[in-house]
Parts: C-alpha cells; sequence; structure tokens
C-alpha cells in the first residue's frame, strides 16, 4: 500500500493539469477561427489584422462583419464616437459621430476567456470656410405696404455683413466650433450646427451673443464654391407683427464656401 501511495495523491492533480490543457486549447481554437471583415466606400469585406487602424470620415457608415464558429458566445462593441447598431448575426452598422479614434473589438460574450480582437477607426475632423461675398437680397411680401418699409429697416441688423468670413470646424456630426472675422477684421470665438455637416444644406451659427440660421443651396449660374445662404425669417416677424398678413420675409446672401 506504501508503494501505491504516491501514484493516488498524485493522480488528481495530473488530471486538473489536463483538463488545464484542454480548456487553453479550445480558447486558442476560438480565436485562431474568430475573423473581423468591414466595408467602407470602395473597400468591400477587406479582413482587418488585430489592432489595425483605418480611416473613417466623420458622418459615414462603416459596416462590420464578425465570422467565428461560436456566434453565441462573441459580441462586438465600440467606443462612444461610433453609434453601433446590429443589423444581422454579427454584422454591424457602425456611424462616426465624433472626431478621434476608437477602438472596436469582437470579444467573449461572457468573458469567460481572453479572447479579444481589436481594432482602431480613426475618424478627423472635417473644415468649412465661408464668405459672403455680395449685398443680401431681401424677401418682404406683406399686406401692408407700410409694414413691408418697417421691416426693410430692420432686416439689416438680420443679414450678415459683406467680406465677413466663418471657419467652422466639425468635431461632431451636428457641429462643433466657429470662428468669425469680421468686415473690419474682429475675431469672435462661437459654435455652430447643421443637421448633415457632410452634406452641409443648413447651419446655424452662434457667436456675439447673435444667431444666424441659414439653409443652403446650389447657386445655378455660377460654378464652383459660390452657394445661396438663405434666411427665413418669416415666423420671426409673424410673432413680432401678429395682428398683420405676413406671408414671406427671408435673407439671401451669396457666399463661398469651400
Amino acid at each position: 500500500m506504501k508503494k501505491l501511495f504516491p501514484i493516488v495523491f498524485l493522480l488528481p492533480f495530473v488530471l486538473s493539469l489536463s483538463s488545464c490543457k484542454d480548456k487553453k486549447e479550445t480558447v486558442l481554437d476560438i480565436e485562431d477561427k474568430i475573423e473581423i471583415y468591414y466595408t467602407y466606400k470602395d473597400f468591400v469585406r477587406q479582413l482587418l489584422a488585430d489592432n489595425d487602424t483605418i480611416s473613417v470620415d466623420l458622418g459615414d457608415t462603416l459596416l462590420a462583419f464578425v465570422e467565428t464558429t461560436d456566434a453565441d458566445a462573441v459580441a462586438f462593441s465600440g467606443t462612444s464616437n461610433f453609434e453601433i447598431e446590429e443589423t444581422g448575426i454579427l454584422e454591424y452598422k457602425c456611424v462616426a459621430t465624433k472626431a478621434g479614434t476608437g477602438n472596436m473589438a469582437a470579444y467573449s460574450s461572457d468573458l469567460s476567456s481572453g479572447l479579444r480582437m481589436n481594432f482602431f477607426a480613426s475618424v478627423p475632423t472635417v473644415s468649412y470656410f465661408f464668405l459672403f461675398v455680395e449685398e443680401p437680397f431681401y424677401t418682404v411680401e406683406v399686406e401692408k405696404e407700410s409694414l413691408k418699409n418697417e421691416i426693410l429697416a430692420e432686416l439689416e441688423d438680420y443679414a450678415p455683413t459683406i467680406y465677413s468670413s466663418y471657419r467652422l470646424t466639425c468635431d461632431a456630426v451636428y457641429g462643433g466650433d466657429l470662428l468669425a472675422v469680421t468686415e473690419e477684421k474682429d475675431t469672435l470665438d462661437g459654435i455652430f450646427t447643421s443637421s448633415d455637416i457632410v452634406e452641409m444644406t443648413d447651419v446655424t451659427m452662434y457667436f456675439d451673443n447673435s444667431t444666424f440660421e441659414f439653409s443652403i443651396s446650389e447657386v445655378p449660374e455660377k460654378e464652383g464654391y459660390y452657394k445661396y445662404f438663405i434666411q427665413d425669417l418669416t415666423d420671426v416677424f409673424r410673432q413680432q407683427y401678429p395682428s398683420e398678413t405676413i406671408n414671406e420675409v427671408s435673407i439671401t446672401s451669396l457666399g463661398l464656401m469651400k
């Protein structure tokens, strides 16, 4: 019996080592069989290596696909500068909402292993430059001629000054920082917002205790960077003159946008 004691004593330890070894091999087997692909612009189903970095424009959408032998055991997430929506089984729509570098990863959903595959998406800021190049055109359609003259006299306070310029730096999909330079070369800090900083069909600028709200449209008869910046002030003057008939009050300014 004394000769058998060491063997019996060591047997649970040997079995424990064997069990740990099997578990480790299982984890490595999963890691070997998980892959992340992405589709963005002209890149269709490109394979990502662990810790790769790709560039995604602000407001754009990156599609990510995770392939694994055990879909139920894998999850996907990213940092706050991306809005991530699962659109299929381990298929994700990732919208770049803020500038900066975001980390995204596929990982063990129950955190039971060290399984984690990362990649990074770099989102650069977007900049615009506005310059107003002509005196604005005023549209006032009201019932009374006397009211029209009164409103026309007020509109100059609402219009942007000719040769004033604005530098807009977008660090998020809804807007960013603004630097205004007046005709007198004074510089003013502010902020701006837009419903779509990629198409930039509208912008609201806030600086020097003033608000300028524009819709932006093409100029058919001009080429290049020329745009119409239109301020619809109809509701403003309807509230100011509630008993009057006001059909339209607007300001149209010609500007460069690039």
